[in-house]
């Protein structure tokens, strides 16, 4: 998990990351119509709605931005099981 830490902007705690927003953003995914296909749109927007409601720090989430790579490119839903992993 280092490796993927060292990739966020400098302002993120790391331990307010994992704990806060990305399990608040889950929380948001399992309560959309089609978990598996969130919209991008969607999720940039609750993404910056959760950063905004849970962060002190001014940051502009974007396709482009490092915290939405990791958000979107670190949680695959297993077809199997229907989990994100």
């Amino acid at each position: 998990m280092k490796a993927w830490s060292e990739e966020l902007p400098n302002l993120v705690n790391t331990k307010w990351f994992w704990h806060t927003f990305i399990t608040t953003h889950m929380a948001y995914v399992g309560q959309v119509r089609e978990p598996w296909d969130v919209p991008t749109k969607l999720a940039v927007e609750a993404m910056q709605n959760i950063w905004d409601g849970a962060s002190s720090q001014d940051y502009e989430i974007m396709t482009s931005t490092a915290i939405y790579q990791k958000v979107r490119g670190r949680f695959v839903l297993n077809h199997e099981t229907n989990i994100y992993i």
